[in-house]
């Protein structure tokens, strides 16, 4: 029988790839993708030359746009996408603020959460790797969000970082995230700019590619730590986008920080390492039976953010930690479900936050779980249904065990069931007054209607004496109902029919009586704040309490019995009820009113949500406005009046105003609510909340205008004028306009927009003396430029504009006759006009730049790109009284190729700051540094930062040359263009000293027969006061013509013959300084510099080898002869005239004639240092120090000689003595500063006299 050998084994090789087959379909089926975006077709943008051909939609500005093709030259293929300013013709941008937006719907395909983004980019961009300011960055947002152009998407949505810096070569960015399966979104790509520096390329992005793929499921099959790849079966760490099992039995630990996942399953144990504070879940949290989630490390809370649902049939210990750790987080897209069967340790939860932006619920099947920590409300809606959640677990203060907890709220909050809060002992909660809302955390129960809108209760205890629980049940509703309840007269016809219920569950509080606020935000409209709070059908007792319009009921006195007998509600009387829109239109027509009839003086009046009510007629007028979230007053004509008696009246902003024509006038005050805009463009809205009277005026707390935006789109100031009438009455300090915003930058206000303070009429004075017109452009995260500013007259009481933090002012600043501005520090983008009767009190700092709120710490700079100008008709002072300049301190920062032109002499006493840009002096409009007391100081000065005209400085009294060439000594000049720079180093006596120093690119002076060039360029530097202080001076010139044979020249006059002089000059890097000082009898003002001619060979100086010397005394002090002798060392470095001596040190003297330095140089050795207790032991006095005409010198023995030398070192007197006592003639020396040697007996005694 024949044997096959090879059929087994051909047998067994098709079944091992049979089963192959089968485990690639099974791994193919399993393991499948979704192409969402083609980096070669519509993410290449190669389908088409348009965005639409490729399936993109653009958000664009007015110039900046996304274009389709090859500008940036294309990362593969032939198109790319990018912005451009010129409709795709280049690949720059304007210098125009703006954000637009690219972006392409995708929907995810069921079951495929895991995403992987990759897209090519090149960027330039403005500012470091941190600086928010010009870049591109990418968002995954819901299909539901739209972006608009100029405003920017939310931070929540980004993903990736900040793309700019990098624009020369394409770069790549791999970005992995996790989705909800089977949900739509927009991935976005937004380019920002703002109005600052413009750093091009803008944005190109090419090759994006989107794949979804299904999680994999990895299961635990050994305890550790979870990023090791033996914890799990497939020999894998799971991505944040995948799905585990943590299986019964094992016990895998998180022993890296910020690790996440998809969907988590517990059968057995999850704990964490210390190393690890927090862990997200994804997707969908499942603890079962036997399963548990221990959130701590030894004492220390770990914190747990889940994104879905979250099921708990186990048990989770999340009560350990302190109010910065432990924090279980809901911060899901879509609604999310709590429940299950299981249990938490100890019934608590330290610390939870609710974070959900989804227009869904989060549904809470937990009842009577426990908060001990932070309840914190970000955002969201929690139905609670039938239960029950405490915050707090006893009556002590703060957070912890037995304490109260704490609330921290932002938004959202419970829209069903009961909320409890523990209360301390003597906690009262939040202080209810009559037509105030209250907003605090304490005491507050955070409901909200199913539609997201305020329905908050408080409770206010007065005096406690014992803690305990009171709980709040909250039932919706969006209806009212007839209503003939009467509460002490007062009549209502219709109640809201949401309703609160108070109860004392466990420990029972003690309080005298109780009072309370229950919020019914849109329930019904309300012209004031007469709603009552009432039973179902019966009054409630106690005593009203004047609520708000919003509408909000108050009402005190109640004791616990009566706040817990039954339901609560809220309603009012018809006639409190304001004349509402019915239907968008014209004010004028009667129609579109609730009322019949056209609104009046005398009516409260509220545009409803979805209506747009216009002004385009005269007549029109009001008592009060509101308008409404969502509606819309429209003012484009004609006028309206808002208040016609008092000026206690307020125009309350929770939808859009819009401005662009016609007249708005407000008796009162404006207050925008978060979520509305705020425009104007064109025609003037007038605010005066100031009547004379305290009890007819806008109320103290009030600001005149408040502004607080969501975003920086929420204001939009872009045009017309703003006019505050009046300061606050109030005597107490509050704000005619601030801004409270909770977005990091600035809202929209160009300078095309004006704001006056003051209309030019009214002298009403203002209550506070300290503030005036006190504005607040900075108050938290959210800065608020201004326009142009005018502030008028005529002069009152308190009538002076003041603020809280400096301003940026984008356009112009005028001050009128009768006004003063008083903020400290100012960054003006404009011109500064002070017209005659007109005072600025600048203290701190007075910027010309262009400047923006970058975040609550910080603002930006850039130059100002706008020709600048400074006119004072009127005042300028550095300080309200007794000031000593115009000006603190002056920075200039100007791009502009005319620079800031001063119209007016300027002076300052701190620090000059330039920046960038020329200043354009005068002889007439002359700057001045520096006062008779204070020298003041420079900084910067470049070949794009100078002073294009004369500058004027100070220096002190008493002041001594050593050849100091820093800030405070720099003349930073240049002309038409040239930056020319010079310092003037000099000493004083008697009294301080002004000098004014230009720089000039022409020179029509003459020079003599050994300079052989004069240079075009020269210097003035002119004694301008003071002029009989000046006792000598250093003087260095910087100009890059100077080379190695080039000597400083000095002239009589401008025009005159330029020629070397003494004491010698030295040559540097492009610029000329003198050895020494030049005597003040020397000292002309004008120079310049040239070739020198010299010929034959200049002798070196004479003098003694060795020469004796006392402790501190210098090179000076050798006597030498010779013409402007300068030192060196050994090894040739020249010295300067202040080296202290050593003795057996040997010093190298050169001398200069006529501009021509010896070659040779004389050897001189410090001999013996003579010390000073020789010389201590005899007295010797010399005066008067300075001298003008007589010295006396007197000593306790014989003086045998004295002689005195300049600071050249050559000798100018000498004279031997044989006397205790004598007389020396002064008054034939220049003024200047001389060493007198003085000889008795053995020792030699040096000191400094100096000539006035």
């Amino acid at each position: 029988m024949e044997k096959n050998y090879f059929g087994p084994i051909s047998q067994r090789a098709k079944a091992k790839l049979f089963l192959k087959f089968l485990l690639l379909l099974v791994s193919t089926s399993t393991f499948s993708q979704t192409t969402l975006i083609n980096p070669t077709t519509d993410g290449g943008f190669e389908n088409g030359n348009t965005l639409a051909a490729n399936g993109w939609n653009a958000v664009n500005a007015s110039v900046d746009s996304w274009n389709v093709g090859n500008v940036p030259v294309a990362g593969a293929g032939t198109n790319c996408a990018f912005v451009s300013s010129t409709g795709g013709a280049t690949w720059q941008y304007s210098q125009t603020s703006s954000v637009i937006h690219l972006y392409k719907n995708i929907t995810v395909p069921a079951n495929e959460p895991k995403i992987t983004l990759s897209f090519r980019w090149k960027v330039g961009g403005e500012g470091t790797g941190t600086n928010d300011w010009d870049n591109m960055k990418a968002f995954l947002v819901p299909s539901s969000y739209n972006p608009v152009s100029g405003v920017p998407i939310p931070p929540n949505y980004q993903i990736g970082t900040l793309y700019k810096l990098s624009s020369t070569n394409w770069s790549t960015a791999n970005i992995s995230l996790a989705v909800v399966p089977g949900n739509s979104y927009k991935l976005v790509f937004s380019w920002k700019s703002d109005i600052l520096d413009v750093v091009n390329p803008p944005a190109a992005i090419d090759q994006v590619s989107m794949i979804s793929n299904p999680p994999r499921t990895f299961t635990s099959v050994a305890s550790g730590n979870w990023n090791l790849p033996a914890t799990w079966d497939i020999n894998a760490v799971p991505t944040s986008a995948d799905n585990a099992i943590v299986s019964t039995g094992t016990t895998v630990t998180l022993n890296v920080n910020n690790l996440a996942i998809n969907d988590l399953t517990i059968n057995g144990t999850l704990n964490y390492a210390t190393a690890a504070a927090t862990f997200a879940i994804k997707g969908n949290l499942l603890v079962n039976t036997g399963g548990n989630l221990d959130a701590f490390a030894g004492t220390t809370g770990k914190s747990l953010v889940v994104s879905r649902n979250m099921t708990n049939n186990g048990n989770i210990d999340l009560s350990k930690g302190t109010a910065v750790n432990n924090i279980l987080t809901f911060d899901g897209i879509i609604p999310q479900t709590i429940g299950g069967t299981g249990t938490f340790t100890n019934n608590l939860i330290r610390n939870l936050t609710f974070n959900n932006s989804s227009t869904g619920v989060i549904t809470w099947n937990f009842n009577d779980l426990r908060v001990g920590g932070n309840l914190t409300f970000t955002k969201g809606k929690v139905a609670l249904g039938s239960n029950t959640l405490i915050l707090g677990t006893g009556v002590a203060a703060g957070t912890g065990n037995n304490a109260i907890g704490a609330l921290v709220y932002t938004s959202g909050g419970f829209v069903s069931g009961t909320f409890s809060r523990w209360w301390a002992n003597t906690a009262t909660g939040t202080a209810l007054t009559a037509g105030s809302q209250p907003t605090a955390a304490l005491g507050r129960y955070p409901f909200i209607s199913s539609t997201g809108i305020n329905r908050a209760a408080y409770v206010q205890r007065v005096t406690p004496t014992a803690g305990g629980q009171i709980a709040c049940k909250y039932v919706d509703a969006a209806t009212t109902s007839a209503s003939s309840i009467s509460d002490s007269g007062y009549v209502l016809d219709s109640k809201y029919d949401g309703n609160w219920t108070f109860s004392t569950p466990g420990t029972v509080p003690v309080s005298a009586t109780y009072n309370i606020a229950l919020i019914g935000q849109n329930a019904y409209l309300a012209s004031n704040g007469n709603s009552r709070i009432i039973r179902e059908t019966a009054a409630v007792e106690g005593t009203h309490l004047n609520g708000t319009n919003l509408p909000m009921g108050q009402r005190t006195g109640l004791t616990l019995a009566q706040l817990t007998q039954s339901p609560l509600y809220i309603g009012l009387a018809f006639a409190d009820t304001p004349n509402a829109s019915i239907a968008s239109g014209n004010w004028n027509n009667a129609a579109i009113w609730s009322k019949g009839n056209v609104p009046n003086c005398n009516e409260i009046v509220s545009i409803a949500p979805n209506h747009t009510v216009s002004i385009n007629s005269a007549g029109n007028s009001c008592k009060g406005l509101t308008v409404s979230l969502g509606g819309k007053l429209s003012v484009s004509g004609g006028d309206l009046v808002v208040g016609c008696t008092d000026n206690n009246n307020t125009l309350n902003v929770l939808g859009v105003l819009e401005v662009t024509a016609g007249t708005l006038n407000v008796n009162g005050n404006i207050s925008t609510s978060f979520g509305s805009v705020f425009s104007q463009s064109g025609g003037n809205i007038n605010v005066d909340g100031n009547s004379g009277n305290a009890a007819t005026s806008v109320p103290n707390g009030t600001r005149i205008i408040n502004i607080i935006p969501e975003d920086s789109e929420s204001l939009n100031w872009t045009g017309g004028i703003l006019t505050i009438v009046d300061p606050h009455a109030s005597t107490t300090a509050n704000d005619v306009l601030r801004i409270d915003g909770a977005f990091e930058g600035s809202v929209n206000v160009t300078s095309g927009h004006t704001i006056r303070f003051g209309d030019g009429v009214s002298v009403q004075s203002g209550g506070n003396a300290t503030n005036g017109f006190r504005i607040n452009c900075w108050a938290t995260v959210t800065g608020l430029p201004l326009g142009n500013v005018i502030v008028e007259g005529p002069e009152g009481t308190n009538r002076y504009l003041t603020s809280t933090y400096p301003v940026p002012v984008n356009g112009d600043l005028t001050i009128n006759n009768g006004a003063e501005c008083r903020i400290s520090t100012i960054y003006l983008n404009g011109s500064a006009m002070v017209n005659i009767g007109g005072i600025l009190t600048s203290t701190t700092g007075f910027f010309f730049a262009n400047a923006r709120f970058v975040n609550e710490s910080t603002v930006a700079f850039g130059p100002s790109l706008n020709l600048q100008q400074l006119t004072n008709n009127g005042i300028i002072r550095n300080l309200a009284a007794s000031p000593t300049a115009n000006f603190a301190n002056m920075v200039f920062n100007n791009g502009s190729t005319a620079g800031v032109t001063l119209n007016s002499p300027v002076s300052l006493s701190g620090t000059l700051t330039l920046n960038e840009g020329k200043v354009n002096t005068s002889n007439t409009n002359l700057l001045t540094v520096g006062t008779a007391t204070v020298a003041g100081d420079i900084a910067g000065g470049s070949a794009t930062a100078y002073i294009n005209g004369p500058l004027a400085r100070t220096f002190g009294n008493n002041r001594t040359a050593v050849g100091t060439y820093s800030n405070v000594t720099i003349y930073p000049v240049g002309k038409d263009g040239s930056y020319l720079p010079f310092y003037i180093d000099p000493s004083t006596s008697g009294g301080a000293l002004q000098m004014k120093g230009e720089a000039f690119v022409a020179n029509s002076g003459t020079f003599p027969s050994n300079v052989s060039s004069l240079s075009n360029n020269r210097w003035e530097a002119l004694l301008i006061a003071g002029n009989a202080n000046l006792l000598n001076a250093n003087v260095r010139i910087v100009d890059a013509g100077i080379t190695a044979n080039s000597k400083m020249l000095k002239s009589a006059t401008a025009n005159g013959e330029y020629a070397v002089f003494s004491p010698a000059s030295i040559v540097a890097a492009d610029n000329l300084y003198t050895y020494s000082s030049i005597r003040v009898s020397d000292f002309s003002g004008y120079f310049s510099h040239g070739q020198i001619i010299c010929s034959g060979t200049v002798a070196e100086p004479t003098g003694s080898p060795v020469q004796d010397f006392v402790t501190g005394q210098t090179l000076v002090d050798f006597v030498v002869n010779g013409s402007d002798i300068i030192w060196y060392d050994a090894d040739g470095n020249r010295l300067p005239l202040s080296t202290i001596l050593v003795s057996g040190t040997t010093y190298y003297a050169s001398q200069t004639i006529n501009g021509c330095e010896s070659s040779g140089r004389l050897a001189v050795t410090a001999g013996i240092n003579l010390g000073t207790d020789d010389f201590e032991a005899i007295a010797f006095k010399y005066y008067p120090n300075p001298v003008s005409d007589r010295l006396n010198l007197v000593a306790s023995e014989n003086i045998d000689s004295v002689e005195i030398y300049n600071l050249l070192g050559q000798r100018v007197f000498s004279k031997k003595l044989d006397a205790m006592q004598e007389q020396l003639d002064f008054s034939q020396l220049p003024k200047g500063t001389y060493i007198l040697k003085a000889a008795i007996g053995n020792v030699m005694k040096n000191v400094k006299i100096v000539k006035k």
